[in-house]
């Protein structure tokens, strides 16, 4: 599993909140349990998820809420717009920062099966994240399509683009020939 199978699940959750998609839909809910899955096999998440337990599920519904709780702006600027819960996995050694500075209380409420405890801790680690990266850069607007903003596919621009390719490249081809 690899960072690049994190980054990927983030556009498609990304892409289906820009076009209108809610966080409680099934879509969006079975996109944020893949890229969970795919965290809770990487390192270091993997160890310190067996030390709290942190379930799949757990972790899921603690993405959702994080998620949630940033809209309707929740995408951070990381080289490209990125989806803030998802720097949990993707910024180096912020987990492990995590578990640092919140590992006893992450360890208690796992054994207590405090799952809101455990949910809260880190959404607040995300929100931290998110102020972090917000500091540097503004966030990235979640435009949709419902209301006029975002690409439309089959909009203005999927047809004047192509469009446009065509007649440089016809125009290039006169003047050589």
């Amino acid at each position: 599993m690899s960072l690049a199978e994190i980054s990927l699940h983030d556009h498609r959750l990304a892409t289906f909140l820009r076009e209108g998609g809610s966080l409680t839909d099934n879509q969006a809910q079975e996109r944020i349990r893949q890229l969970t899955a795919v965290a809770l096999k990487m390192e270091p998440v993997r160890s310190i998820a067996e030390q709290i337990p942190l379930t799949p599920s757990l972790l899921a519904a603690a993405y959702a809420e994080a998620l949630e709780q940033l809209m309707p702006n929740p995408l951070v600027d990381r080289d490209g717009p990125v989806l803030a819960p998802t720097l949990l996995f993707l910024e180096p050694g912020a987990f492990p920062h995590l578990w640092d500075t919140q590992g006893d209380r992450l360890r208690i409420a796992g054994q207590a099966g405090d799952q809101k405890e455990i949910i809260d801790i880190l959404v607040q680690a995300v929100q931290e994240l998110y102020r972090q990266a917000t500091s540097k850069k503004a966030p990235v607007p979640l435009a949709t399509n419902k209301d006029g903003g975002g690409y439309q596919p089959g909009g203005c621009a999927s047809i004047a683009l192509p469009a446009l390719i065509l007649l440089t490249i016809l125009f290039l081809a006169l003047l050589g020939g």
